[in-house]
């Protein structure tokens, strides 16, 4: 019998070696002005030296043009800016709510996206589209 209850509590305290993510999801993200993908378009408005991707609490983040999109995961205790050269800076916050529970770590999902300060999605946040 204690043999059992030492099995059960060792698989339970197991979970401080899972590396757990942080609270947060991934989106897509595409500026447009004037209905342009400024970073991804054939010829596009922003090069890829003038895009910066700040956080609050990490730094720089690398942008790699080569992926032809922008896959970002957004920490909800983090806030990012988004510096497009001279076209415009753009501060994105996104805020997650538990979607399920594992035995040692959560996911997942946005319950809202802020841009500026300005709430622009709040059920599918898979693909956020941000005009200039």
């Amino acid at each position: 019998m204690i043999a059992i209850v030492l099995i059960f509590l060792q698989a339970c305290n197991d979970c401080h070696l899972v590396d757990c993510q942080v609270p947060g999801a991934s989106t897509r993200i595409v500026f447009l002005q004037d209905d342009v993908d400024v970073l991804f378009a054939d010829n596009p408005i922003v090069l890829a030296e003038d895009v910066k991707i700040i956080s609050e609490k990490r730094g720089d983040y690398p942008y790699n043009p080569n992926d032809q999109e922008l896959i970002f995961f957004l920490d909800s205790n983090d806030e990012y800016q988004f510096i497009l050269g001279s076209l415009d800076t753009i501060t994105i916050k996104g805020k997650t709510q538990v979607s399920a529970q594992g035995e040692c770590c959560a996911q997942y999902e946005f319950t809202e996206i802020l841009v500026d300060g300005n709430v622009i999605c709040q059920v599918d946040c898979s693909t956020l589209e941000i005009n200039l």
